[in-house]
């Protein structure tokens, strides 16, 4: 049917929050600013809105009244995991507030679970979204069936069953894709610091795609492990656009794999260079395409790059092999050698409670991580902490992963609901962690140690401080962990495993079982970095010595410590 005889459609793009919405970054939703781009370049009789819940912050009942106040013909939410919950109830409240409103989920979680998610809307896009759905849009705006479009499917109520057209090959060609819909976003939300640097940035994708299989990402599952990239020209004309518009010199490139082809990253610093460009940019790699691609650090320094991130994930060589990271640790201290030889920062990110982990590894792990950064200054818009204490994120066993299907073989699950599955809470303990036997390699807790654990713990897991508590609320939790990190310390006598003082402090403490075990597992991390407790039974011959760490200086740590000592002075005269 001729476009021109299509009516006229109004699009409303939603990406939800995240659990504990404010304490996450605000993320630019690339997914829908790609489709809602391509749809406006194909599609003229389409008319194109983003509600982005995440970055504005919004809660279930103002989503509902946004939607409600805006005449819409198409409804799209994009998710991951844990937007599921959120996702499903927003997308079944949709069908009574607007019930002449087609309502479409894709994303992640789409992806993974077609069936669930079908059962939520009238219809599900997979994977790769921008051709389908526009197809969609296209019938929908010409009242043609949707039956056969690629990567397509609904849930049948006269079958009860998922009607679904697999997904066609992925768009070679990237480069059909326009630039990112920026002008649908409300920019002043998107405020997050640029890596080290600090300052406003925006991210820039030049591939989609990664042929590796680590066990705990879910790119082999959405791209399955095909690669394909954007002409480097195309990508440096995008940065310059960003500029232009935005006055923004700052890039993350978000692929997965920046350094994987030579050729691709070598032609994109030399465009940068050509045109004279005065950016900062960063990005993701391996530690083994950085050391094959070693000579080319002094371009991409020339270029802009102030330091590239690499997955450390763990620095215990058994835990290494178990993920599957198919890297060495050589590697990964060949990385930051050749990082600081032309300038730039080395970045490291790094995860807790991977498979294999135990008191002995932790302490390795901030050994290890203390060496390559050392002579370093503190990269302050990096590190979540200001001191030598690394958490990072917390391992989750994503659906869509290999680590899924085997977490409950190899740990404790802590997943009750799709929004638990998100790293910056404790969801996954590794039975390694939980068999090692703790024994204190100091006979007491210094104020410092306490006070490190506390604010560890409010940095770092996310549930644990958050807007919606009262300053009471707070103080009482801060107060009942303290608690707990005594207790813990008083248990760890050389004779009890980590699993058998979660069940005894459980008891003692009265607390409810996945709250006490997820304190257990990050007291043991935070107290075996510090080298205060070790492991009685794994590399008992290693030199674990307790490490001195200087209280942050400056009003909000003096202060955040001065909390602390009123706290702990309350401890002192009610806590026995």
């Amino acid at each position: 049917m001729p476009a021109s005889r299509a009516r006229e459609l109004n699009l409303l793009l939603i990406q939800p929050p995240l659990p504990i919405n404010e304490r996450h970054k605000r993320i630019i939703p690339l997914s829908l600013t790609y489709i809602a781009s391509y749809a406006r370049e194909q599609l003229p009789n389409v008319n194109v809105e983003i509600l982005d819940a995440q970055a504005e912050n919004l809660d279930y009942d103002q989503v509902c009244r946004r939607v409600w106040q805006t005449k819409r013909d198409v409804i799209g939410i994009t998710f991951w995991t844990p937007q599921a919950t959120f996702a499903y109830t927003l997308a079944s409240a949709i069908r009574k507030l607007c019930p002449n409103a087609k309502t479409v989920l894709g994303g992640v979680h789409t992806t993974i679970f077609p069936e669930e998610a079908a059962k939520h809307a009238d219809y599900i896009i997979v994977r790769e979204g921008e051709r389908p759905f526009c197809e969609l849009l296209r019938r929908l705006g010409t009242g043609e069936s949707p039956d056969g479009i690629p990567g397509l499917g609904y849930w049948s109520t006269e079958e009860d069953e998922l009607k679904f057209w697999p997904e066609s090959e992925f768009i070679e060609d990237l480069d059909e894709l326009p630039f990112p819909a920026w002008d649908l976003l409300k920019m002043r939300y998107y405020t997050t610091n640029m890596h080290v640097t600090g300052g406003r940035r925006m991210p820039v994708v030049g591939s989609r795609g990664c042929p590796y299989n680590c066990v705990y990402c879910t790119s082999p599952f959405l791209w399955k492990r095909k690669v394909r990239y954007r002409d480097p020209v195309k990508v440096v004309d995008e940065i310059e656009e960003i500029g232009k518009r935005f006055k923004v010199n700052q890039i993350h490139f978000w692929d997965d794999n920046l350094l994987m082809v030579r050729e691709y990253i070598k032609g994109l610093c030399e465009e940068i260079i050509r045109r004279k460009l005065s950016i900062n940019w960063v990005g993701l790699t391996r530690a083994s395409h950085m050391v094959k691609n070693q000579d080319l650090m002094q371009l991409m320094k020339d270029s802009g790059c102030i330091g590239i991130e690499i997955g450390i994930e763990s620095a215990n060589p058994e835990t290494f092999d178990k993920i599957d990271k198919q890297e060495s640790l050589e590697d990964i201290v060949t990385c930051a050698k050749v990082q600081s030889a032309v300038g730039m920062y080395p970045m490291f990110t790094y995860m807790a409670f991977n498979p294999g982990e135990t008191l002995a590894g932790y302490y390795l792990q901030a050994e290890f991580i203390d060496k390559i950064l050392d002579g370093l200054p503190w990269a302050e818009h990096f590190h979540p902490l200001p001191y030598l204490v690394y958490v990072g994120q917390f391992c989750t066993a994503h659906p869509g992963t290999n680590l899924y299907s085997l977490a409950s073989s190899l740990g404790i699950v802590l997943c009750r609901d799709w929004s638990d599955y998100y790293h910056h809470k404790i969801n996954f303990v590794p039975d390694s962690l939980l068999d090692d036997v703790p024994i204190r390699n100091i006979k007491k807790l210094r104020l410092v140690d306490n006070w490190i654990c506390l604010n560890a713990m409010a940095g770092t897991v996310y549930e644990f401080y958050n807007d919606h508590q009262s300053d009471m609320e707070h103080k009482i939790r801060h107060f009942r962990y303290l608690k707990f990190v005594r207790a813990f310390f008083d248990q760890c006598n050389g004779k009890l495993t980590i699993r058998q003082i979660w069940r005894e402090l459980t008891v003692y403490l009265k607390m409810n079982s996945d709250e006490a075990l997820r304190q257990t597992a990050f007291t043991s991390l935070i107290l075996g970095q510090l080298g205060l407790i070790r492991s009685a039974i794994f590399q008992k011959d290693l030199d674990i010595r307790p490490k001195t760490i200087n209280i942050p200086i400056g009003a909000a740590g003096l202060i955040k410590f001065e909390v602390f000592r009123r706290i702990g002075a309350l401890y002192d005269l009610f806590g026995n």
